[in-house]
């Protein structure tokens, strides 16, 4: 790419047109593929950025959708005890609520500020314009051959803007997708470890549950035989008060 065209890259290619420009180094066909290759490559990654921005609004739900989740864990979690379960299920709530902040971390990548890059604005391109008419003038061009050499640069130099302005995007978009597919990914876990949670919760507690009814039968057992006892000790046995049993008279016959 000669040096003038380089100079002029960029929002503000508002240079003023030197001696020292070449034309273009590639026919009009190879300059019409180059930029619609290029416009399409830049189109590509403005449609891609976009989506990210679109799917972001699913991915805060899904987030606050966990939170509420380990929330709710956090509301029911049994006292931290010798009993496995109980243990497990402070490990998973732990390991989850690291994985929510794990996320807010790639939140963060995915939505700090990032300087993209644009193609160069119409003033700046109708300036270029002009003084692509006025150097190809000087040469002593014709009309017609004047137009098709400023159509031909201008194809070079938008082609050049496309192509410099997806690449950088690209970069951009990259590290975005990255950091949203860890967003996903890490709040999946902590959805994952947040349910287990949840299920040893519900195991503990149907344990506590059936213990605490065994011991309320035991105690009323215990209670119904030490009540027995009291009353046999107050009134006495049946069998105490009426004595031995009498044995029956034998007759015998003679």
């Amino acid at each position: 790419m000669a040096d003038w065209l380089r100079r002029l890259i960029g929002p503000h290619a508002e240079t003023t047109a030197t001696d020292d420009r070449s034309p273009s180094v590639f026919t009009k066909d190879s300059n019409e593929f180059l930029e619609a290759t290029a416009k399409d490559f830049y189109k590509s990654q403005t449609d891609l950025d976009e989506s990210i921005w679109r799917s972001l609004p699913f991915f805060a739900a899904a987030f606050i959708f966990v939170a509420t989740v380990i929330g709710q864990s956090a509301t029911r979690l049994p006292k931290l005890a010798t009993n496995f379960f109980e243990i497990v299920t402070h490990l998973l709530f732990l390991v989850s609520c690291l994985l929510c902040a794990w996320v807010l971390r790639w939140f963060y990548t995915l939505l700090k500020p990032r300087e993209y890059e644009f193609p160069a604005s119409f003033e700046s391109l109708k300036s270029y314009a002009t003084e692509l008419e006025n150097y190809h003038s000087s040469n002593g061009l014709s009309d017609e051959s004047r137009d098709a050499a400023v159509t031909n640069d201008l194809r070079e130099f938008l082609a050049e803007q496309y192509g410099t302005g997806a690449s950088a995007n690209l970069r951009h978009n990259a590290e975005r997708l990255k950091a949203r597919s860890k967003v996903l990914l890490f709040m999946l876990l902590a959805f994952l470890l947040a349910f287990l949670c949840h299920a040893t919760i519900f195991i503990v507690e149907r344990y506590r549950t059936a213990s605490l009814e065994r011991r309320t039968v035991s105690d009323e057992q215990q209670s119904n035989r030490a009540k027995a006892e009291s009353s046999d000790k107050r009134h006495g046995s049946p069998r105490a008060k009426s004595g031995p049993a009498p044995k029956a008279s034998q007759s015998s016959s003679r």
